[in-house]
């Protein structure tokens, strides 16, 4: 059994690509908080993506998000390998990451990761402390690093990501500037938005925005080249699709079933009109 950092590319590339805004069936609904109408992702929405590799069915990925009560949160993506690619290397990583709603939007306060990729077996837990400007990480039974001096509202990736969904100044043509925690180190990640286009997916034809994150190859992002999201353009932010270059060819991600919590759904035999 391995416990080292080295690992395949595709599968956290790809965590990174659609944990970006974007991976599927999430845990127990909790109970309903009070309804409100928001940006981005809304209590209980569940969002399920094929994933593929050079254009062979790789894997099957989950993003799932709930409000406990009227300021905690849980994120909840998920990453398996499929078909033959399973037979191979067995892929099944979990992030989950918990925190609060505030002024900032979402708020950071725990995060984890385990993997199970081929023999590798990796464990990564941070724990932020707002008052202290600081996190504390982990990584197996390694002894615990503390970043200090990160900005107040500073997020694992996966809560970037729903941020990004969510950001007051999302608009076609803006440059976002979000403080992102990635492995050891905090930075502020470049984000470009595109122009209103028509997309084509397995779902049938959605008016979407492109979305281009402009981030640094790191431990969680194994990408080599840009990162391209296309998220609906409408209040959900809904990502149905998602590219990025890794070591060896390309990988993308197609939304093929939601429920968007706030009474919308589609599986892959329910398509939308055009």
């Amino acid at each position: 059994m391995r416990t080292g950092t080295r690992t395949a590319a595709w599968p956290l590339a790809l965590l990174a690509a659609v944990l970006l805004v974007a991976l599927l069936a999430g845990p127990a609904r909790a109970a309903d908080p009070p309804a409100q109408h928001t940006l981005g992702a809304a209590h209980g929405e569940r969002l399920t993506f094929n994933i593929h590799w050079q254009g062979v069915p790789a894997g099957r990925g989950t993003l799932a998000f709930d409000r406990a009560g009227e300021q905690d949160f849980v994120l909840t993506a998920t990453l398996n390998s499929a078909g033959a690619v399973d037979l191979f290397f067995k892929v099944e990583d979990v992030v989950t990451a918990r925190g609060v709603v505030d002024a900032r939007g979402l708020s950071s306060r725990h995060y984890l990761k385990t993997q199970l990729e081929g023999r590798l077996r990796r464990r990564s837990e941070c724990t932020f402390d707002r008052q202290a400007d600081r996190v504390t990480c982990q990584v197996n039974q390694e002894a615990p690093e503390i970043i200090e001096g990160i900005a107040g509202n500073v997020n694992d990736p996966i809560t970037t990501l729903y941020l990004i969904r969510a950001h007051l100044d999302f608009a076609p043509g803006a440059t976002l500037y979000i403080p992102l925690l990635d492995g050891k180190k905090w930075y502020m990640a470049r984000v470009d938005i595109g122009q209103p286009e028509r997309k084509f997916t397995p779902l049938g034809w959605f008016d979407v925005i492109p979305v281009h994150p402009q981030l640094k190859t790191s431990q969680l992002f194994r990408h080599r080249g840009g990162i391209t999201v296309w998220l609906t353009n409408d209040d959900r932010r809904m990502p149905v699709r998602v590219e990025t270059k890794v070591r060896i060819g390309a990988v993308a991600a197609d939304l093929v079933g939601y429920a968007d919590g706030r009474g919308g759904r589609a599986t892959l035999h329910e398509q939308p009109k055009p």
